[in-house]
């Protein structure tokens, strides 16, 4: 009896999985829609299933296409996601009641593309970034890995003229309270700015070397401090 029933249960359940990720994606897309409206996402079109889908997404003027593939690593239900637009993402994504977990995460953006936030940048080249990882837990960065790279290229600040920045790497690590960025020069190894997270407070410091690459400074020397900020990133209970 207690064997027929354990396979009654088991049927049970792989029959409403089944039927969970047989909805259409479509469905799933009008659910979601009303909760992403307050932050002007909107979802154009959607296809496939919960199981295995694409949509097309809007932000404000931008564009792009999104997949997604359920896969389980472990115990550890999860999606691949591939994001594509001014901004392409790929990597697996999962989740709980408070956290989020970025795993082996790729992502490529123009330069240009940062023109959109900041209109008074031009900045040609790409951005790059590979294998790179978050956790973030009960509103707090408590993992972070990766390494960036920029192709190099011509870039300009408002009325400055045009300077060739060298190509640059960065490198982001966890730290003893949430994560930390490290900006440097690829070929000669002298820092450009450091960031980090700790708790709710972002955290930034630009040195003179930064400087001297845009051909802006008028001496001193390139571990010298010349920017320094940190503000909350978000609310904290």
């Amino acid at each position: 009896m207690p064997a027929k029933r354990w396979l009654i249960g088991a049927f049970l359940l792989s029959f409403l999985v089944c039927l969970v990720a047989g909805l259409p994606a479509a469905l799933v897309a009008r659910v979601a829609q009303q909760p992403l409206a307050a932050s002007g996402v909107s979802i154009v079109s959607a296809s496939g299933t919960l199981w295995h889908g694409q949509s097309v997404w809007r932000w404000r003027d931008m564009q792009g296409q999104l997949g997604w593939s359920l896969d389980w690593r472990g115990l550890r239900p999860g999606v691949n996601v591939d994001l594509k637009g001014p901004l392409t993402l790929s990597g697996w994504l999962s989740g709980g009641p408070a956290s989020v977990e970025l795993r082996d995460a790729e992502l490529s953006m123009a330069g240009a593309a940062l023109e959109r936030w900041q209109p008074q940048l031009k900045l040609a080249g790409r951005v790059t970034g590979r294998n790179l990882a978050l956790t973030f837990r009960d509103k707090r960065v408590t993992d972070a890995a990766g390494e960036l790279a920029y192709t190099g290229g011509q870039a300009s600040w408002r009325t400055q003229k045009p300077v060739t920045v060298a190509p640059l790497k960065g490198v982001i690590e966890p730290s003893d309270d949430g994560a930390a960025v490290t900006i440097s020069d690829a070929s000669q190894g002298s820092v450009l700015a450091q960031g980090s997270i700790a708790g709710n407070i972002g955290a930034l410091k630009v040195f003179r070397a930064w400087v001297m690459m845009l051909e802006l400074s008028r001496g001193g020397a390139p571990e010298d401090v010349v920017f320094e900020t940190s503000m909350p990133l978000w609310q904290q209970d």
